[in-house]
């Protein structure tokens, strides 16, 4: 996050997190943080020798900490399944539907709702316009979004998700 450019606020939400999740202050602007970012994800030997995620263009690490939602991270479909096992509190599911290693959205879906129920909510998010990735609109427990993501739609969504959520 751009150093100073941030209210206190603001930073407290995206210090706080700790674990696997670092956050940096850069003297600059948030172009100048999208560019190092972009910069770190082209860079092999860091790539290698660190477990870096983005959540593209939406950065969900940005936009969940100021609407004040706890979120958890995973980059692959065993590390789902494991932060489904270890989290309890865990109340909803986001995913892109292409993911690394051929792994889909999908999966992360199906292998999470055998961990926590087949009626655990889930959004799924996608700029794939193949019926294998929207054949799960409609379905009534995901919610299928499409690129780009508007924030406000999104955070609605989750306010909407998780009061249903709460009434069941």
């Amino acid at each position: 996050f751009p150093k100073g450019r941030v209210s206190p606020t603001q930073q407290q939400q995206l210090t706080c997190w700790g674990g696997n999740v670092r956050a940096f202050a850069v003297r600059g602007t948030f172009d100048d943080c999208q560019r190092l970012a972009k910069q770190a994800f082209l860079d092999e030997p860091l790539r290698r020798s660190r477990e870096l995620s983005s959540a593209n263009s939406i950065n969900l690490g940005r936009l969940l900490p100021q609407a004040v939602y706890y979120a958890a991270t995973a980059r692959s479909l065993a590390q789902a399944i494991e932060r489904a096992r270890e989290s309890p509190a865990l109340e909803l599911l986001i995913s892109d539907y292409r993911l690394a290693d051929g792994e889909t959205g999908a999966q992360v879906i199906a292998a999470v709702r055998e961990i926590r129920g087949a009626h655990f909510k889930t959004v799924l998010i996608t700029g794939d316009t193949s019926g294998a990735a929207h054949a799960a609109d409609g379905e009534e427990h995901v919610r299928l979004l499409s690129k780009p993501v508007d924030p406000d739609e999104l955070l609605g969504l989750l306010k909407e998700l998780l009061a249903t959520q709460a009434e069941a």
